[in-house]
């Protein structure tokens, strides 16, 4: 198994090495000991097999992916050149200290000084007329939907509020992630109309994004690739999620066992079955050693919003800073009090 391991490492390598934390094949062994014997070298397979379709991103590559959308905002926006589009474009920054949106954009910063000589402080200082958000993830929408409806109830330096501006198309409003979830995408949007009491507000926002995770199942055949198993027949399971204290999406906690329609993600239809409900009962042994859980949306595959009956998000896409606590347990948890380590320590969770 170390040439697996040795191959993982080869992908994602640099993961908090900014903390310098040194992610190595011994960390990577240390993980997977954890799982019974039989399932060991079949979870390294089935994760490099994932790995390998871009679900990790480095920092090298969130660079990479960072410029490239401001060449694609030059042709979309139609502008002749980026100091152009930069010196009218504001960078929002509503997210607390140690969130993800400060390091993009001091990222960001990195890559625009460097490529055109221009740093944040002078992005929009000739007119406002192009606003960004921009984050890692979009999973639930919650975040975004908070953050921008407050931002679009707020006003400008001449007291024009900023929905307004939006909706009359005086500026425009992007949503900039790595990655998004089309489901969280939808919920972000139906929350912009209740919140702003708006039908047409989402039509003027614009989202980017690098990679699409296709977990609406009211959408036609979703790729459904995230870790969302179909109901396994365990006692534990069945008890976990009778006695959640959630009200809503029951009927959605499983996968169907014909979806998807065609196998993608996984490396065949077995194995995404086996490799999710490993991941699913990990996850709901590590919850059940908990003793105290403050978090409602707290789940075996990740959180959700606090009012789903289900197992969570189960988001398998992963980030050198940090990754989303969307992600399933079995990555992310670390805590030596309740027995299990994760792959991926992170900041400030699941302790």
């Amino acid at each position: 198994m170390e040439h697996l391991a040795k191959a993982i490492v080869a992908i994602i390598g640099d993961y908090h090495n900014h903390v310098g934390f040194q992610f190595t094949e011994t960390h990577v062994m240390d993980w997977i000991s954890q799982f019974d014997i039989e399932d060991q070298q079949f979870i390294l397979e089935e994760f490099l097999h994932l790995l390998e379709q871009g679900i990790y991103i480095s920092r090298a590559k969130a660079k990479q992916l960072l410029s490239a959308r401001i060449e694609e905002l030059i042709v979309t926006l139609r502008y002749p050149d980026a100091v152009s589009l930069l010196s009218e474009t504001v960078f929002l920054d509503l997210q607390k200290p140690g969130k993800s949106q400060q390091d993009l954009l001091a990222l960001l910063n990195e890559i625009i000084v460097d490529k055109y000589g221009i740093d944040l402080n002078k992005c929009g200082t000739k007119a406002q007329k192009v606003f960004i958000y921009l984050d890692d993830v979009l999973a639930t929408g919650n975040t975004i939907a908070v953050h921008l409806s407050s931002w679009l109830r707020s006003v400008n330096e001449e007291g024009e509020f900023y929905y307004e501006l939006v909706n009359e198309k005086r500026i425009t409003l992007i949503v900039s992630v790595f990655c998004y979830h089309n489901w969280g995408w939808a919920n972000t949007q139906w929350k912009f109309k209740q919140q702003l009491d708006n039908d047409q507000i989402m039509n003027n926002v614009l989202l980017f994004h690098d990679y699409e995770i296709q977990n609406h199942i009211r959408r036609n055949n979703p790729r459904l690739n995230l870790a969302y198993p179909i109901e396994p027949q365990s006692e534990a399971v069945n008890a976990y999620l009778q006695n959640l204290q959630a009200t809503t999406n029951l009927e959605v906690a499983y996968r169907k066992v014909n979806l998807p329609s065609r196998e993608t993600f996984f490396s065949s239809p077995a194995n995404r079955t086996r490799f999710e409900n490993i991941l699913l009962h990990k996850g709901v042994d590590i919850i059940n050693r908990v003793r105290n859980i403050n978090a409602k949306g707290l789940r075996p595959l990740g959180y959700t919003a606090g009012t789903h009956k289900t197992h969570g998000l189960g988001t398998l896409f992963f980030l050198w800073r940090n990754i989303p606590n969307n992600c399933p347990l079995v990555f992310w948890w670390d805590n030596p009090v309740y027995n299990w380590r994760g792959l991926f320590p992170v900041r400030n969770r699941g302790i």
